[in-house]
């Protein structure tokens, strides 16, 4: 998934992206950097590097980590993902259940 799909989002998003995973630790240890060849790893923003990957420890920069993505994210893997199209679907079908009012109360 990451080959096939996130790393050429993120090559056609550049240089204004930044990745990060919901829930997930930093992901700075040597096997994951090997996993991203030629991209920067941080844990912070860093305005000079091309591609962050941050922690969801900072929570004032994750607004939506405390209610849309775990919504979106329940729906989606309720049952197993089996290709990108089901979770491109997915996501969109959890995304459009979204009304202004949930938002509102978050």
């Amino acid at each position: 998934m990451l080959e096939q799909f996130v790393y050429p989002q993120i090559q056609d998003l550049q240089p204004n992206i930044v990745f990060q995973q919901d829930g997930a630790p930093p992901h700075n240890s040597t096997a994951v950097q090997r996993q991203v060849p030629g991209r920067e790893i941080s844990q912070s923003l860093d305005r000079t590097r091309r591609t962050h990957f941050l922690a969801t420890t900072f929570h004032d920069i994750t607004p939506l980590d405390f209610f849309l993505w775990r919504f979106v994210k329940d729906r989606v893997y309720a049952t197993e993902v089996d290709d990108i199209p089901m979770l491109r679907y997915r996501i969109t079908d959890a995304i459009a259940t979204v009304i202004e009012d949930m938002l509102r109360r978050t």
